[in-house]
């Protein structure tokens, strides 16, 4: 129940073949209300640009939680910027197998002229 408000708001991806490629294996629905596209079964390398495989890489060698942010150029929605919080989780304490990401489109501020 804690989690509820945030459900929305996550994904589930999965390590594929010792972290050759990455699968979404969960979407929410109000990050794909705004990306405009559901990737649920989708490779992140079909999806995200190399820089953020690399990432998902390094996290699965460092087993550490990341922040990235930036605009949503890879859906060619540069207007939206987002917020993400991606965290590598291991069934057995060890070896991460997967991760819980959370991604939020705060309103960005106005440029002032």
């Amino acid at each position: 129940m804690a989690l509820r408000r945030h459900l929305g708001w996550l994904c589930v991806v999965e390590v594929v073949e010792d972290g050759a490629d990455f699968r979404y294996r969960l979407i929410g629905s109000n990050i794909v209300e705004k990306v405009g596209r559901d990737m649920s079964g989708h490779m992140v390398s079909e999806v995200l640009p190399r820089s953020a495989v690399d990432i998902y890489r390094e996290m699965l060698r460092d087993r550490q939680p990341v922040r990235t942010h930036g605009r949503v150029t890879w859906r060619g929605k540069g207007f939206l910027f987002h917020e993400t919080l991606l965290l590598p989780l291991a069934d057995d304490g060890v070896t991460v197998d997967r991760f819980l990401v959370e991604m939020v489109f705060p309103d960005m501020p106005v440029a002032k002229d």
